[in-house]
């Protein structure tokens, strides 16, 4: 995996990465992305159905105190 943030390692990071198939990061790091990789993922995992929610019109069904938490 490669992590590069700064504005100077961004386009290098990125070709590099890209020309071997790794994984690469050049904005902002999460902290604990790798330790925490069980949390970071549930996250996701809920970000993706909040999407999908709202891309098919599920949010419309449900009460205004539901779709806030």
């Amino acid at each position: 995996m490669f992590v590069g943030t700064k504005k100077q390692a961004k386009d290098i990071v990125t070709e590099c990465a890209q020309k071997v198939g790794m994984p690469y990061v050049t904005e902002r790091w999460l902290g604990g992305m790798l330790t925490n990789f069980n949390t970071v993922r549930k996250s996701v995992k809920k970000m993706q159905s909040i999407e999908k929610m709202l891309a098919d019109g599920s949010f419309d069904s449900i009460t205004k105190k539901s779709v806030l938490l």
